[in-house]
């Protein structure tokens, strides 16, 4: 493998030169692999040898995790003390080193909580005066998976296309398939894999299936971590009334949100017509009109006279709707515009 550097050039740029004597070829020769379950605490060893001159404040150690070929730090320590500035954001609060253990020869890391995507093989650079130690640890991380469930995806022309799918697991699991009579079926297509946020699976897989409603076919999950074998099987006739059952069932909600948009919308409208009536109802009152007393003033639609003074009387002439000849009627005729508790004029 290619020679890792000397302790001098360690001191000034350690970090790149390290990771890249592991990632050239200065490989662990023993690897250990640890099996976890998801959310438990693991704990990852690593010995080296204690020199004559061993002072803790010197030593310097590196943990890493790769996965598919990327390296990323988990955990570092020198100059006597935690660095986690360059520490991968998954592993903040995760990571404890066992600080008694380290004059004993062990650089002991442990993480909290483990999760499927911790998965990975785990090197430790351990640079102790003039030595130099890499040792590798694969970790397992496994999770098990929740009964398989079968459903009916469609069916026609004598033929049914089944779904068997189960979830929460790690790493893959088999499905395999097989009739009532416990003969092994051809799936259609090979499983597929998902993976959600949190670094679990869910694998799917389908069949196309022939024969008498009343059928009955069955799928099987294996899991070797967890030594799990769940097994479902399940009759043509009540997958279809169970797709029956939901498109009912769907039909009733999507019935249950119209009506209520429905009314939400009848609601708005009423609301809003209403509050339109009530402003133009109000732009419509009665508005005090004061009229000079000197003048004659003809009404017409959406004219106002100028306001009089306060205590005056004044002539109205009503001029005929349809622009008939005006008659000069007598003292009986003029109107009196006495001040009114409603609006009076403003005085000067």
């Amino acid at each position: 493998g290619t020679p890792c550097p000397p302790p001098q050039m360690l001191r000034l740029v350690w970090f790149p030169v390290l990771l890249g004597c592991v990632t050239a070829g200065s490989q662990p020769s023993d690897k250990s692999n640890i099996h976890s379950r998801v959310g438990e605490d693991v704990t990852l060893s690593c010995r080296f040898k204690l020199s004559s001159d061993f002072v803790l404040n010197r030593l310097r150690i590196h943990w890493h995790v790769f996965r598919d070929e990327a390296g990323s730090v988990v955990h570092s320590y020198y100059d006597g003390a935690d660095r986690l500035e360059d520490q991968e954001v998954e592993f903040k609060g995760r990571t404890k080193l066992f600080l008694q253990e380290l004059s004993q020869g062990v650089a002991s890391l442990n993480l909290t909580q483990v999760r499927p995507s911790d998965s990975g093989e785990y090197r430790c650079i351990i640079v102790n005066s003039q030595d130099v130690v890499i040792g590798s640890i694969i970790l397992h991380v496994s999770a098990p998976y929740e009964p398989p469930q079968i459903r009916a995806l469609s069916w026609g022309e004598g033929k049914m296309t089944l779904q068997c799918k189960s979830s929460g697991g790690y790493p893959k699991a088999e499905i395999t398939w097989h009739d009532g009579n416990g003969n092994q079926l051809t799936q259609s297509e090979p499983a597929e894999l998902r993976r959600s946020s949190e670094g679990v699976l869910e694998v799917q897989s389908r069949l196309v299936v022939t024969g008498p409603e009343d059928s009955t076919f069955c799928c099987t999950l294996i899991h070797a971590p967890f030594n799990q074998t769940l097994s479902v099987c399940e009759r043509v006739t009540a997958l279809m009334r169970e797709n029956e059952t939901e498109a009912e069932s769907s039909g009733r909600s999507n019935a249950w949100i119209f009506a209520i948009v429905g009314v939400v919308v009848t609601a708005v409208v009423g609301v809003g017509f209403y509050m339109y009536r009530r402003r133009r109802r109000s732009s419509q009152k009665a508005t005090p009109v004061c009229y000079l007393a000197e003048d004659d003033v003809r009404l017409q639609t959406g004219y106002y006279a100028p306001c009089a003074q306060h205590g005056e009387e004044t002539t109205v002439l009503l001029e005929p709707e349809h622009g008939a000849p005006h008659e000069q009627q007598g003292e009986e005729d003029e109107v009196s515009l006495e001040n009114e508790s409603e609006g009076k004029c403003p005085t000067a």
